[in-house]
């Protein structure tokens, strides 16, 4: 066997196997490898062998059910895959909410801080705080489970159909060839891809985990972004002032999760290309510009920052009596300053990952 033939072969086992689930993939690839060699004995020319083995998109359908899908064969396990660890990373996220939620509450303000009353009265207070805290945790856990199923499930469905609508080669005149049929050829096989242009699934795990906890967070318990203060009185309460401004939350709250569901659904194309290839790197530009624009929206248009910050910081620091010495502090606190800073890191962080993205493609990627 000719290098050539070999290069051949490898290119036409690889485009069989990539598209079958992995446990399948090294047992096949051994077999058609197999029956390649005998193939080739009779045939005498690997040209010859993989045109009458055919395409190889038609052939991997020989070891799997080909019908049609939500979420294809092809896509399956990495979506099974992206699932459970997107529902785990949303149970944490619920998980780590109630916790907020219930060390959170004013047990002082509701008569519950001191013991040395009636005990009875105290355990009580605070199992019945415990269970609604629970409840609601609960309630939260289920609706953002929900939500992390659909959205997961309407990106990979999405990209389902992409491989079949999306077409970035040109488009072929009609002729009587085309209309007839047009026989498959080994010259259609692609080169394996270099080591280079494999993306680390790593990343887009570290990425899927900071937009699954930061959603779950900003919808289910926002206040967790808090600045906390405690009086230093008897019986003090917990003060909790945020620098987001949470009477307007129904308003940001869009644009937040769409400009995270943006993230998502780019992270979600990486692990199912597995290369950086032209419709990743179309991708990354696309999602960035489209975080870019909603970042400008978010931090100059909407009421993104608390109005009463400064102002509230200064009475809690009166209250735990602090004022004079951080009080300081509040003359960096400038929401003009803050908004250009997280738009510029934004713009940076967006850029940075775009040109990685654009350069592994064109310097390494797939066609």
């Amino acid at each position: 066997m000719t290098q050539r033939d070999q290069e051949l072969m490898e290119r036409y086992i690889y485009q069989v196997v990539s598209r079958l689930p992995k446990d399948q993939q090294e047992d096949v690839g051994l077999e058609l490898q197999e029956l390649i060699d005998d193939m080739l004995e009779q045939k005498g020319s690997m040209e010859e062998v993989l045109t009458q083995l055919g395409d190889p998109a038609i052939f991997a359908r020989k070891y799997r059910d080909d019908a049609h899908y939500l979420i294809g064969p092809e896509a399956y396990d990495t979506y099974r895959w992206f699932m459970r660890l997107v529902l785990v990373g949303t149970l944490m996220a619920s998980t780590v909410v109630f916790l907020l939620e219930f060390a959170l509450q004013d047990f002082a303000g509701k008569g519950y801080s001191d013991i040395n009353g009636s005990m009875e009265i105290f355990v009580k207070g605070i199992a019945g705080i415990f269970v609604d805290c629970l409840a609601n945790g609960i309630a939260n856990a289920v609706i953002s489970c929900l939500g992390a199923f659909g959205c997961v499930t309407l990106v990979f469905a999405i990209m389902e159909r992409q491989k079949v609508k999306l077409d970035w080669k040109r488009k072929e005149k009609w002729s009587v060839e085309n209309l007839a049929g047009k026989t498959w050829s080994p010259k259609e096989l692609t080169r394996i891809p270099d080591k280079k242009a494999m993306i680390d699934r790593g990343d887009s795990i570290v990425g899927v985990i900071f937009i699954v906890l930061f959603s779950v967070l900003l919808i289910t318990s926002p206040k967790v972004f808090s600045l906390f203060f405690w009086e230093k009185v008897e019986n003090g309460s917990l003060i909790m002032i945020s620098p987001l401004h949470l009477e307007q939350w129904d308003v940001i709250l869009p644009t937040l999760i769409f400009g995270l569901f943006v993230g998502l659904a780019d992270e979600v194309l990486k692990l199912v290309k597995g290369v950086y290839c032209r419709l990743v790197m179309y991708s990354s530009i696309i999602c960035g510009a489209i975080q870019i624009v909603l970042g400008v929206i978010l931090l100059k248009v909407l009421p993104f920052w608390n109005p009463d910050f400064e102002r509230q910081v200064e009475e809690a620091l009166e209250k735990v009596g602090q004022g004079g010495k951080i009080n300081g502090i509040l003359l960096n606190w400038n929401v003009n300053w803050i908004s250009n800073m997280c738009l510029c890191f934004i713009i940076l962080l967006t850029l940075i990952e775009s040109g990685v993205t654009i350069y592994r493609t064109l310097r390494y990627g797939v066609d």
